[in-house]
């Protein structure tokens, strides 16, 4: 299991990596600011307005913090290139600052908005912010808000990106402004709240790494044709004990870039949709569900996720839909991976498609597979369900055109429990289709096309093709519901290849329905066939039922000698109709009990 999903990275040991560079670069801190501070007198004016500051002066070298905002509303718009040790919007006061004109504001620290009271910071028409460290929100209850708007305006962190450090952050990139970072945090610390949008063609945000909803509530946004792109450093949706992360990526041309570590739902609730033609590439590997709780969605035509290795449930409960058209390809894929965890993948849908090189549904843990209206999943290497001891796993298709292939073999309940269900006119293929003695195959009007090797129970209910041969091993057991005479109404096996029949036939007759003498079952249609069923074990008829068992012109045929007793017989027609009788009065008679009694109260 190793060799087809590396753990090399485990989910905590990447998650609590990016925390410590976090930490230790002191993206949680504010750093020292310098001790000469210009402060903005309030009003509306530019920056090179000495009669607004209060040293009367321009403040413009690394000498100088500048505070707008502190006793009384300021905005200021910067109307000339300037420096400064840093910058702090709203202190105490609603402080507002505007970059724009191609003009360029440089700080060697950092520039806080909304640092003890409301701030907002505005980049456009060209105008660049370049700093170490820039934080929106700082403190719990205030909010700091950030845009960045149009071709060439630049927000530049050589540092931190903090978006809701304690309090709300905004920050909204569009029509082509670019915003840089190091280390990215929406929704940073406990009871913060961050939102970044990133909209339009041109638009992007690059950081080396970036954690949405770290232990606080954080939302991206990715849409109309923006980039978000985030460096080897990790990326996460809900990343931290209490986080929430919200992730979003819509519309064509829309991409979130994670080459490194990927994770949704690492200690904390993720959600991940991709959906309108979006796009995310993700790199390393990827867990969805991994101490916390993680959800990823790709719906819509044009919409994909590509991934490397992903673990769907890899600690903790994770789940994949893919609908409407959707597409995920991945390297392999592991769902309900590790003991204890819960894995759940859908794939939903005319067009809706997962391709996977290799794929393991319940490993060590709980894993679901459901395939249907007409979606497919295809597996270039082999695939497993109930993979491990202790593993237990589950894949369904159903409906005409779903469909789930494997080019070489696909393995049922070999170490743990596997079922596999194709029913409804869905087909399973691969090289060889392996159901071992823990696995089951509940083929319920399905196709399996590939050589079937039945060490388990194989359990038919109308008819099952398998195209190819079919082996049913001494361990084997070949299971059949009987619930009439007509069509549909009990199992029937067809196997286009050479068939082999060493086990146990084990027929049901089910819903109370029991053969009286002349009937005849076509079970197994196969016209190379040879039988050597160890014995035939019925259930469903009282003991003493006698009937003879034939193969000939390629069918095996089970015929009823004597007229079979149900073990659980239906009621005769006139037992229903005592028993409705008896119904109708006890009913009758409650309601003149009720009727009486309330007289009675009435008179009172």
């Amino acid at each position: 299991m190793s060799k087809k999903y590396p753990n090399s990275v485990k989910p905590a040991n990447l998650r609590w990596a990016i925390l410590a560079v976090w930490f230790f670069a002191g993206a949680w801190q504010v750093p020292a600011l310098a001790q000469t501070v210009a402060i903005w007198n309030g009003g509306t004016g530019n920056w090179s307005n000495t009669a607004g500051w209060n040293c009367f002066c321009v403040p413009n070298g690394f000498g100088f913090d500048a505070n707008i905002g502190n006793a009384a509303y300021g905005n200021v718009t910067l109307n000339l290139n300037a420096q400064l040790a840093g910058l702090s919007l709203g202190n105490g006061a609603f402080g507002e600052l505007q970059v724009v004109n191609g003009n360029t504001l440089t700080a060697s620290n950092a520039v806080l908005v909304g640092a003890s009271s409301t701030g907002d910071l505005s980049i456009a028409n060209r105008g660049v912010v370049n700093d170490y460290n820039g934080a929106l929100g700082s403190l719990s209850g205030v909010t700091g808000t950030a845009t960045v708007g149009g071709p060439g305006s630049q927000w530049n962190n050589s540092g931190d990106l903090t978006v809701g450090v304690e309090g709300k952050g905004t920050l909204t990139i569009n029509g082509g402004g670019q915003v840089a970072g190091g280390n990215g945090q929406i929704g940073a610390n406990s009871g913060s709240g961050g939102t970044v949008l990133v909209s339009g063609m041109g638009s992007k945000l690059t950081t080396s790494s970036l954690c949405v909803g770290c232990s606080g509530a954080g939302t991206l946004i990715i849409d109309s044709g923006a980039v978000v792109s985030t460096g080897t450093g990790g990326a996460g949706v809900g990343w931290g004990n209490g986080g929430t992360g919200v992730a979003t990526v819509s519309g064509a041309g829309s991409q979130w870039v994670t080459p490194g570590g990927f994770c949704v739902g690492c200690a904390a609730t993720g959600n991940l949709t991709i959906q309108q033609g979006g796009v995310v590439k993700s790199g390393m590997q990827v867990y969805v569900g991994s101490g916390g709780h993680g959800s990823v969605t790709v719906t819509g035509a044009g919409s994909a996720w590509q991934v490397t290795d992903v673990q769907i449930g890899s600690t903790d409960p994770g789940s994949l839909t893919i609908e409407n058209g959707g597409a995920v390809t991945a390297t392999g894929m592991a769902i309900g991976t590790f003991a204890g965890s819960y894995g759940t993948a859908t794939v939903s849908g005319t067009g809706s498609q997962l391709v996977t090189s290799s794929l393991c549904v319940g490993c060590s843990g709980a894993g679901t597979l459901i395939i249907d209206s007409g979606a497919t999943v295809s597996t270039t290497g082999s695939a497993d369900i109930g993979s491990a001891l202790g593993g237990s796993g589950s894949v369904t298709v159903t409906g005409a055109g779903s469909a789930w292939s494997a080019l070489a073999s696909l393995n049922i309940g070999i170490n743990g429990t596997g079922t596999l269900t194709a029913q409804n006119d869905g087909t399973v293929s691969a090289q060889t289709i392996d159901n071992g003695s823990l696995g089951t195959v509940d083929a319920k009007g399905g196709t399996l096309i590939g050589n079937v090797i039945n060490d388990g129970t194989f359990d038919p209910l109308g008819t099952a093709t398998v195209d190819g041969d079919f082996t049913l091993n001494p361990d084997g057991t070949l299971s059949l519901d009987v619930g009439g005479t007509g069509p549909g109404q009990y199992g029937v096996l067809a196997v286009s290849g050479d068939g082999t029949f060493d086990g146990t036939l084990s027929l049901d007759f089910i819903d109370g329905f029991a053969p009286i003498k002349g009937d005849a079952f076509t079970f197994i249609d196969d016209s190379t066939a040879t039988f050597n069923f160890l014995g035939t074990d019925i259930q469903g008829l009282q003991p003493g039922f006698k009937y003879n068992t034939g193969f000939s012109n390629g069918q095996f045929t089970l015929t009823a000698l004597d007229n079979g007793v149900s073990s659980s017989p239906t009621p005769e027609p006139g037992t229903l109709l005592l028993l409705g009788t008896a119904l109708v009065v006890l009913v009758l008679g409650g309601l003149w009990q009720r009727r009486n009694l309330a007289a009675c109260g009435s008179l009172e």
